[in-house]
């Protein structure tokens, strides 16, 4: 079963870096974008009392959700920060009063590369790997159109990176309710354009984590025959209103009788990769920051706070759900780190969270 959890850290010397060159808006979106992801977990029959430890469990949940994203705990802030001695500085006038601030000490192209390293993407996902076989992570598509747009025809006409940042069959409701703002929005779209759309899926969407062009993501369906018809004309009318009216633009439609000229209809998403965003993610799909070793220190000072987060999140979560027992000797637990070192990190942290 997929769920979606939030849990996110950042460290306060790096935000306050990012955003004393770049917007605000930007910065906080990339980061409350992190804090989002998607944990799959098998079923198990064993079922674990855990509620003793209720009280303890919800004080480390709340530490840990409090923002998206919050800060560290001191003791993983130390941690981390003792590693990068060499471009961190105490704020000396703070500390005479008591308070504790930390600064980054670092030239430009090192907090334009602490940015970059808030755009995640997979560089090996390239060439062969781009297939419903070497990503058995995707949900099954709608239709055979749909794994061909998105496994043949975007990487054909577009950046291969596009394959991994569409998400298929989102539902049109989770977007609409998301993209209100106002409680004018939120009351309109409960009752009306919510329950409208109850249900219904849209075949790709890309939520970007700030506004590019005054837009809030892209859409694209791919229509069949059966979107010739009256209705289903007229269906399509009213969702396409509504994803304009949340500022996400008018969806791309696909018709699959237009299949051998698609590259037409691929022009939005082309002029995509000229901007700010979607440059940065076409950089790191194809020059990872971490064949630098200032590019890799960048990834681990912005993200090992993320990793560690997620970890912790997941495993408060296999304690709630009572498929790991608080009480065992031992749990038996496997983190592949192919990027940035978290696993100790995060269980050393773990237990200093429980501690009484």
């Amino acid at each position: 079963m997929k769920k979606q959890l939030q849990a996110g850290f950042v460290l306060d010397c790096v935000k306050e870096t990012l955003e004393t060159e770049y917007k605000t808006s930007e910065v906080q979106g990339l980061l409350k974008q992190l804090s989002y992801f998607d944990i799959e977990v098998k079923s198990n029959n064993s079922q674990f009392d855990n509620s003793e430890l209720e009280q303890t469990l919800f004080v480390a949940n709340n530490i840990i959700s409090r923002g998206l994203p919050t800060r560290p705990t001191l003791w993983l802030e130390n941690k981390i920060l003792d590693c990068f001695k060499n471009i961190i500085e105490q704020d000396k006038k703070l500390l005479e009063i008591g308070s504790i601030r930390q600064e980054l000490k670092v030239d430009e192209t090192f907090i334009q590369q602490l940015f970059r390293a808030l755009h995640i993407i997979d560089p090996e996902i390239k060439g062969e790997k781009i297939s419903k076989h070497q990503m058995p992570s995707w949900e099954n598509l709608g239709s055979d159109f749909e794994e061909g747009f998105l496994f043949e025809q975007l990487p054909k006409h577009v950046s291969q990176m596009w394959t991994q940042l569409f998400e298929p069959q989102r539902e049109l409701e989770n977007i609409l309710r998301f993209s209100a703002t106002t409680e004018d929005e939120i009351d309109k779209y409960l009752n009306g354009s919510i329950q409208i759309f109850n249900e219904q899926h849209l075949d790709f969407s890309l939520e970007f984590p700030y506004e590019v062009n005054n837009q809030r993501g892209v859409i694209v369906e791919v229509d069949g025959s059966q979107h010739e018809e009256a209705n289903q004309k007229f269906i399509d009318g009213n969702r396409d209103t509504a994803t304009e009216k949340a500022k996400w633009g008018k969806a791309i439609r696909i018709k699959t009788t237009e299949w051998n000229n698609i590259q037409n209809k691929l022009g939005l998403i082309k002029n995509l990769e000229e901007e700010q965003l979607f440059k940065l993610l076409k950089q790191n799909f194809e020059s990872p920051l971490y064949s630098d070793k200032n590019g890799l220190n960048a990834l681990e000072l912005s993200l090992i706070p993320f990793a560690v987060a997620r970890i912790q999140k997941t495993i408060l979560h296999l304690i709630f759900e009572g498929t790991l027992n608080i009480y065992s000797n031992e749990w038996n637990i496997a983190i592949l780190e192919r990027d940035i070192p978290c696993g100790h990190l995060a269980i050393q942290d773990f237990e200093e969270h429980l501690k009484p």
